[in-house]
């Protein structure tokens, strides 16, 4: 028998094969950064809008067990204000690849493969709360900042001389129902009930985030399987 062999020299081709093998890596990572950014916004907007806050701000009935939203933010097209709310905030959630280090020790290892990290909700939200959509002027001239009232208010008195009044019908009611009037002696005021009110890092947003979470990490498993088996 004739024969003969090359073996590859890990010293002279290692290095290059460890960074070609980094390099594919990091390659399927941004695309399964962009498969589960996609799937992530579908199953965040989800969460949004299954939540008690969010259907309450098309709600205006008012009983002792149910207050709606609607009425008493005086939100006369919910469907443009929530959904713009929606919108902004399911677009702020991005799904970014982690870096992949390839260094080279003689053993032709990669020492860190990378994998994808979530920005699901920030920890500042006046990117909702100063958006155009998220406040109004009244009728009375005062600005209505319904969406910071939601979000970051809790239960604190917001106005403490006028309460919503329901049923009247008033030609300046935004929603064809409720109005605010003065309290008198009364000593009511308005406030968000204690079932919809948030505060920073407890609220609306950040419920539904964590509603989503496991929804998110899922497929963010999945593009990564998909891109890299």
């Amino acid at each position: 028998m004739i024969g003969a062999e090359v073996t590859v020299d890990a010293v002279q081709f290692g290095p290059g094969l460890v960074r070609e093998w980094a390099s594919n890596v990091r390659a399927g990572l941004d695309r399964a950064a962009g498969l589960a950014q996609h799937d992530a916004r579908v199953h965040f907007r989800r969460a949004l809008t299954r939540r008690l806050e969010y259907q309450a701000l098309f709600q205006i009935v008012h009983t002792p067990s149910a207050i709606g939203l609607q009425g008493e933010l005086g939100l006369n097209d919910p469907e443009s204000q929530a959904g713009e709310i929606v919108d902004l905030a399911v677009d702020a959630l991005v799904i970014k690849p982690l870096p992949v280090k390839a260094n080279w020790f003689g053993l032709g290892r990669v020492t860190d493969f990378g994998g994808l990290q979530a920005l699901i909700v920030p920890s500042d939200l006046s990117f909702l709360t100063e958006s155009p959509t998220a406040s109004f002027i009244s009728e009375n001239g005062h600005e209505i900042a319904w969406l910071n009232w939601l979000l970051e208010r809790g239960t604190d008195v917001i106005i403490d001389d006028y309460y919503v009044m329901y049923g009247t019908k008033s030609a300046s009611s935004r929603t064809d129902d409720a109005i605010m009037v003065p309290s008198g002696d009364s000593g009511r005021n308005f406030r968000i009930k204690q079932y919809y009110a948030g505060v920073q890092g407890n609220n609306w947003i950040t419920r539904a985030g964590l509603d989503a979470l496991g929804d998110i990490a899922a497929a963010m498993q999945e593009a990564v399987r998909r891109e890299l088996s």
